[in-house]
């Protein structure tokens, strides 16, 4: 009962802090564009403070800012509060365009936001370094005993369990004998020192005894922690889920298989793909138009099926960048010839759109239609999916999101033909990457790696 009252003093404290913040924010910004007193608003303003106010709840709520994340580096911190400010700014943007508030000005949105931004990371900086600070003085962290080994060849992993990180092991507990000794080596242990919690990495070895091991150091009033041996395999990678009350594990993380984190790409894939059509697609589209059609006979786009999400074919959308196949069905079906380096298929104007990436552009129609994100896995004619499913071990990994019009394997020269099965391999393992690591920070940077290959002609593409 007193762990659950503590949760709920931290998250009240923490989320007072950043409303706090918030308040500040947004006065610096009132005295930086209207000249006020910082904490002098007009009726408007005041109003629109109670609403941001609500907003940044939901969000830090959302992405769990106020929970206790021990072990959890900076760069963790950062990421995780970075990307309920990005989930702010949209709620704040679509309550703006909803309720049609005309008042606001821009200037005074993207101050605040900067100010906000800066500050509050700043604050979650502060705190993190002076947690830091204090347990290198060997206070604040917590006293482990181990039972059973500590990875060998991979260390790194567990180089939370010190003081800096709020945790230092005490002590390791590793031999071969039975249970029922175990328990008596561990009650000399217990007896004779004092440790905070017990963390347990090989509960299979204990079998049916484990439980009495965990009654047993419960009874010295000690929290537990287990690491099954297998998920040394999967560092990094596990998150706990529910079904019916009961907890199970699953082996690989994946932030997208939450619908808050679906409904915030799906948010900021309409939100750009809307905008791009509007302000530059239109009219784009009858530049390159015309150039594909004064350059070779054949339709401006070209449509193919492919493989996306789930393993279901959809058609994409393209610039056609090659001469007119008079064989088009098969090419639709995903059955066409893989493109090559130097392929004489390709028209001048097609080479162009290819090493500028705008031959992708049209699949920002495919965003719309909901069958591809801005950013995810490329995907594969249907003849190519089947052939590297049996050749690369967990290629069907990549389909458990949307396929994107460019990804993180895409941004790290990983492109070209699927023939090439060592080409092939690295791709999944960005891919895979990019699943268990996606963030809106992410998708973001990827935007920006693929605006700058366009305009450098990076592109590594053929």
């Amino acid at each position: 009962m007193a762990i659950q009252y503590n949760k709920r003093l931290r998250l009240i404290m923490y989320g007072l802090k950043d409303l706090f913040i918030l308040i500040l924010a947004f006065g610096i910004t009132n005295s930086i564009i209207f000249a006020m007193p910082v904490f002098s608003f007009n009726t408007q303003y005041q109003q629109l403070l109670q609403v941001f106010s609500v907003l940044w709840i939901v969000s830090g709520f959302v992405f769990n800012v106020w929970a206790e994340h021990q072990g959890w580096k900076f760069y963790r911190h950062f990421l995780n509060v970075s990307s309920a400010l990005l989930m702010f700014v949209f709620l704040v943007l679509g309550y703006i365009v909803l309720f049609k508030i005309s008042f606001i000005s821009r200037y005074f949105l993207i101050t605040f936001f900067m100010i906000y931004f800066a500050i509050l990371n700043l604050s979650w900086f502060v705190k993190y370094q002076f947690l830091t600070a204090v347990r290198r003085r060997g206070k604040n962290y917590k006293r482990v005993l181990v039972l059973g080994s500590l990875p060998k060849n991979n260390t790194d992993s567990w180089s939370v369990l010190n003081p800096e990180w709020g945790y230092k092991i005490e002590d390791i507990i590793d031999e071969d004998m039975s249970s029922k000794d175990y328990i008596l080596k561990l009650g000399e242990y217990l007896s004779s020192k004092s440790y905070d919690e017990i963390l347990i990495t090989n509960p299979a070895k204990f079998g049916d005894d484990l439980e009495s091991i965990i009654d047993f150091s419960e009874n010295f009033g000690l929290r537990i922690k287990i690491v099954p041996k297998f998920m040394e395999s999967f560092q990094n990678k596990v998150s706990i889920d529910y079904l019916n009350g009961t907890p199970v594990m699953n082996v690989r993380h994946e932030p997208l298989k939450y619908f808050h984190n679906r409904l915030l790409k799906r948010a900021f894939d309409l939100s750009v793909a809307l905008v791009f059509m509007v302000t530059v697609y239109w009219w784009l589209h009858l530049i390159i138009a015309l150039a594909i059609k004064l350059s070779s006979k054949g339709p401006v786009l070209f449509k193919q099926k492919r493989i996306g999400i789930d393993n279901k074919p959809f058609m994409i959308y393209k610039f056609r960048t090659m001469a007119f196949d008079t064989n088009e069905k098969s090419s639709n079906d995903g059955k066409a010839q893989i493109t090559k380096v130097g392929d004489s298929r390709i028209t001048k104007i097609g080479q162009l759109l290819r090493m500028t990436n705008l031959d992708e552009f049209p699949q920002f129609l495919n965003v719309l239609f909901g069958d591809m994100s801005i950013v995810g896995p490329r995907p594969h004619m249907e003849q190519e999916d089947i052939e590297i499913q049996n050749k690369v071990e967990k290629y069907r990994i990549r389909q458990f999101v949307k396929p994107g019009i460019t990804g993180w394997a895409q941004v790290n020269g990983l492109r070209g033909g699927t023939e090439d099965m060592k080409l092939m391999t690295d791709r999944i393992k960005h891919d895979i990457f990019y699943i268990e690591k996606w963030s809106s920070l992410l998708d973001l940077k990827i935007i920006w790696q693929t605006g700058w290959q366009m305009i450098t002609l990076n592109t590594h593409a053929h």
